[in-house]
């Protein structure tokens, strides 16, 4: 007795994935920031109740951050700000990313470009003068034929 397994076909399945539409590089990160904005909220700051038996670092931080926390808190207690500023520090990776991926490269090739440009150049000049050099011999060479002619037949 054997058994066959068959896949089973649902026409649903098939109808949702032709539905859904292509998803791009543009569109996935647009759905990130979308999604990355998010704002949740904040919690009253509280200062650490062993503040005063603390290292005198370990204070001077400790009230940094519940200053910075009460600024923040007194600000937007409902999370706005925060999350904004994490939708804008993802923006900002988001660009810098492939800045810092894809600039050394195009100035690498562009540099290339550029040197080679001026190896171009410089072939050119260089035939450019060759011509000029071997025209004016040849002009040269001309003329003392013909001079070399002339008295020739002026002795006969």
């Amino acid at each position: 007795m054997t058994t066959d397994l068959q896949p089973q076909h649902d026409a649903s399945d098939e109808s949702a994935i032709a539905a859904a539409p292509p998803r791009t590089l543009i569109s996935s990160m647009v759905g990130a920031i979308r999604a990355s904005y998010n704002p949740q909220p904040v919690e009253a700051p509280s200062i650490d109740p062993q503040l005063p038996t603390l290292p005198a670092v370990l204070r001077v931080a400790e009230v940094c951050r519940f200053t910075l926390s009460k600024l923040e808190y007194s600000l937007s207690s409902g999370g706005g700000l925060r999350a904004w500023f994490k939708l804008n520090l993802l923006i900002a990776l988001l660009i810098a990313a492939p800045a810092i991926l894809i600039l050394p490269v195009i100035t690498l090739v562009l540099g290339t470009f550029a040197t080679w440009s001026e190896y171009i150049y410089a072939t050119a000049v260089n035939i450019f003068w060759a011509t000029v050099y071997v025209a004016a011999t040849a002009a040269m060479i001309t003329a003392a034929l013909w001079v070399i002619r002339a008295i020739v037949a002026r002795c006969r």
